[in-house]
């Protein structure tokens, strides 16, 4: 096991608080926009229009059918896997192919099985301008040898249980991005830290830590994390029964941080020689008592040459602040969406508005000169409507008309301007199948080079998953050359 340079609480809270800093525009940008998608961010209007415009904020669901066409678009077509050679001979030969077949068989039937990792992959990058992905493993086991048994037997029986559990060592885990911070060094992830929400009753199943003298308890005993009534964490031993619902919450949650970092005072690898090796701390606390009450459940070594955590941007700007570095495809829509809201609701309000009766007007220029009540001033020319029901009807000394609205044109204009530029920023039509009157007109060449053409936006983001998944195989060969190695049981995922 690797010796590592241990982190007190204090220690590891400021840094998971310079990484949320560091993420701060990038988190409360994205969290926006997502109200935006899923149509939870009505459009904030004139004071004089917020009366009329109840129930009329518009949303356009464009955004989220702009976010569907960009993963079918990246879904089109399957991950291909080649491996090269560089010795010579059939052996070399026949275990290139034999890891070529293993590599695509892993993606395709676990890894990305159903194409469940390329789809999650491109919404989220779309949406976010980053997606995360978080590479497992399962507990490495042997069978044991049973008492007598013959050493050729046993063996056999332990590769053909391996044979067995082959296909399940490894698989991947989604992860919301913006749950997600981390501090970096010459542009790599340094310091990773992944804070979720589990409930109560399932922290007590998946956490638990040795007993603590220092706290009364029994050194030798497992105890389990429980949140009394006020919101407080409890521990207790793993033997002792829990009436829950009698004291001890089970629909409460308790918040779980998951750092991973590379120790520069350690050793390097010693299987690739090339990095450090990388730890994996769990932590778990409540609101009651923040993080600087947390308590560390759970700690072991990583075989994987850098943090489990896949990060696969869109885009990569190279800039330091993350919210500028990881745009969403989506971007130009967010910023146009919400003009095109705004636009759409206010016109809708103003119709309102125009419908009801308060913006009629009454044109006194055909009224009798000598008109009694017309010659009492302005002050005076206000008519009261008569009460619904009360069988009586006005009598008015002019004609009726509307309040002149000389905003309504150019209102019109705008939103018909923000309309193209929304149509303009939508995934291309060439690539979604509704190029139909194109097609008629433009000759196969031609087309077929338009198609290209709008492709060309898709190239970047596509490599970069391509990217992802050349790490996530680079991981696991790391990975089973450190098992090799080790010879023994090194943890869990």
């Amino acid at each position: 096991m690797t010796k590592h340079r241990e982190v007190t609480l204090a220690e590891m809270e400021r840094q998971y608080n310079r990484a949320l800093g560091r993420f701060f525009s990038f988190r409360t940008k994205r969290e926006a926009w997502r109200d935006l998608l899923i149509r939870n961010y009505p459009p904030v209007l004139p004071p004089e229009l917020i009366g009329v415009a109840d129930y009329l904020d518009y949303e356009t669901p464009d955004l989220e059918r702009a976010s569907n066409q960009i993963v079918g678009i990246q879904t089109m077509n399957p991950t291909d896997f080649d491996v090269a050679v560089l010795e010579e001979g059939e052996n070399a030969k026949k275990a290139g192919e034999d890891i070529a077949l293993w590599t695509a068989s892993m993606w395709a039937n676990v890894l990305n099985r159903a194409r469940t990792w390329d789809k999650r992959t491109s919404e989220a990058a779309a949406r976010y301008g980053v997606a995360i992905s978080r590479l497992l493993w399962r507990k490495q086991e042997d069978t044991g040898e049973e008492e007598g048994e013959e050493a050729g037997k046993y063996l056999a029986r332990r590769e053909k249980d391996q044979m067995r559990k082959r296909s399940r060592d490894f698989f991947l885990e989604d992860v919301q991005p913006l749950s997600c911070c981390w501090l970096e060094r010459d542009g790599e992830p340094d310091i990773f830290f992944h804070k979720f929400e589990i409930e109560a009753i399932d922290a007590y199943d998946r956490y638990g830590r040795p007993g603590d003298k220092t706290k009364g308890e029994e050194k030798d005993k497992t105890y389990r994390p429980l949140v009394d009534r006020l919101g407080a964490m409890k521990w207790l031993g793993e033997d002792v029964p829990v009436d829950w619902g009698k004291g001890v919450s089970a629909s409460d949650t308790v918040k779980a941080l998951i750092r991973e970092a590379r120790d520069p005072e350690s050793e390097d690898c010693s299987i690739c020689h090339n990095h450090k090796p990388w730890k994996i701390t769990e932590y778990i606390y409540t609101d009651h008592g923040g993080l600087a009450g947390a308590e560390k459940v759970r700690e072991y070594d990583s075989p994987f040459p850098g943090p489990t955590y896949i990060i696969t941007p869109a885009y990569d700007s190279g800039d330091r602040d993350p919210h500028e570095r990881y745009r969403p495809p989506l971007l130009p829509l967010y910023v146009e969406a919400q003009w095109f809201n705004y636009l759409t609701t206010v016109i809708a309000a103003l119709a309102r508005k125009e419908s009801s009766d308060e913006s009629v007007t009454i044109d006194f220029s055909k009224a009798p000169s000598n008109f009694a009540w017309f010659n009492e001033g302005p002050e005076k020319w206000v008519i009261q409507k008569p009460e619904a029901g009360s069988k009586q009807i006005i009598g008015l000394p002019g004609e009726l008309r509307a309040w002149p609205n000389i905003q309504r044109e150019h209102l019109m204009f705008m939103l018909e301007r923000s309309t193209e530029r929304m149509v303009s920023y939508m995934p291309s039509r060439f690539l979604v199948g509704a190029a139909t009157e194109e097609a008629k007109e433009a000759t196969g060449t031609a087309f077929l080079q338009q198609v290209q053409g709008a492709a060309v936006e898709f190239k970047v983001p596509l490599a970069n998953m391509d990217s992802s998944i050349k790490r996530i195989f680079e991981y696991i060969y790391h990975a089973i050359r450190y098992w090799d190695k080790m010879g023994e049981d090194v943890g869990a995922g």
